[in-house]
């Protein structure tokens, strides 16, 4: 199996121009088809083959190479993605090799044409529902931006209102207390001039 990997990263390196030509779901299927063709001298021990990759010593190493091969398909393609699809992109590979190459056991079409047909299947259904979810992932993080702003405006907003509303508080406490101040001071003038009169002839 390493072995084959490293002969495909060869033969990717070599089709680059050719691989760079086709859409998206074309380059992955032709980069698979590659790896694939490379078991068809060993289909009929293929299921041994399987097996022995299945066991519990035997499974680390083969999961190793395993993600190896789709790194290398995806890096061969160009693929530059640092965020959460460049987790899907490789489990879309992976689930693709692991599934068509099960596929190929029970084809008995001419040149595994089936084989091809489905595996072409696979990789464009897997693409259009990894670019619905990525494009589902985008939306909600550009609505909890859009929220964590509206948010922020809203407490920006609501600062000066606060603002305007303890001025007018104080505003009107200072009034009232002016008002009270006036009323004292009508209150003392008025006082005397309630009182009894003077005496007339009073010097």
């Amino acid at each position: 199996m390493e072995q084959c990997n490293a002969r495909l990263a060869e033969l990717l390196a070599q089709q680059k121009d050719e691989l760079q030509a086709m859409e998206l779901d074309a380059r992955v299927a032709r980069a698979l088809q590659l790896r694939l063709e490379m078991l068809v001298p060993y289909m009929d021990t293929w299921p041994q083959a399987l097996a022995v990759a299945a066991k519990p010593g035997n499974a680390g190493r083969s999961l190793k190479l395993l993600y190896q091969l789709v790194d290398d398909i995806w890096a061969a393609l160009g693929d530059q993605a640092t965020d959460s699809t460049w987790y899907s992109k490789r489990a879309l590979v992976a689930g693709a090799y692991t599934a068509t190459s099960l596929y190929m056991i029970t084809d008995y079409s001419p040149g595994f044409r089936d084989t091809w047909a489905a595996l072409r299947r696979r990789v464009a259904e897997g693409l259009a529902l990894e670019t619905k979810l990525e494009s589902l992932v985008h939306t909600a993080a550009a609505a909890d931006t859009a929220a964590a702003g509206g948010r922020s405006g809203a407490a920006a907003e609501a600062a000066p209102a606060a603002a305007d509303v303890g001025g007018a508080a104080a505003e009107g406490s200072a009034a009232a207390a002016a008002a009270a101040a006036g009323a004292a001071g009508q209150g003392a003038e008025a006082g005397p001039a309630s009182g009894p009169a003077a005496p007339a002839g009073h010097v």
